[in-house]
């Protein structure tokens, strides 16, 4: 191989500058640069396994406190405003994700008597505005 084989291969570097490309030397050849890419930083969310743990954990807690800046702590029963409780209507996991309308606020007697009437299942929706509805009027 000689010198005039290789300049016919490789283009000189001109005065021009792409972002993509950079200059290896003054007379050297054009190479493609690979930018790092970033880490992303995943946020660990230790998801309770069970109601219990879920009830006591930060998780709910936090949940609980952001429905309650949105919503007035009133029983949607008896509109009692003394130990209101949010009852879940519906659980789709316990990751803190409960939707706004899955929770109703009830005070504690009224969350009570729902559950001896009802018992506690994975959908209690319709069983939860039933309750509501026929109780209040």
């Amino acid at each position: 191989m000689n010198l005039l084989d290789l300049t016919k291969e490789y283009k000189p570097i001109t005065n021009t500058w792409n972002s993509n490309w950079r200059k290896n030397t003054v007379v050297g050849i054009h190479k493609k640069v690979k930018k790092p890419k970033k880490e992303k930083k995943r946020k660990t969310r230790i998801i309770p396994v069970s109601y219990e743990t879920y009830i006591k954990s930060n998780v709910w807690i936090n949940r609980r406190n952001e429905y309650w800046k949105r919503h007035k702590k009133v029983c949607a029963v008896c509109l009692s405003t003394i130990f209101v409780e949010l009852h879940h209507a519906k659980y789709s996991e316990y990751n803190g994700k409960d939707k706004d309308n899955h929770l109703f606020p009830l005070c504690k007697s009224c969350h009570l008597e729902f559950h001896q009437e009802y018992g506690s299942s994975g959908d209690m929706l319709q069983d939860t505005k039933f309750f509501i509805l026929s109780k209040r009027y």
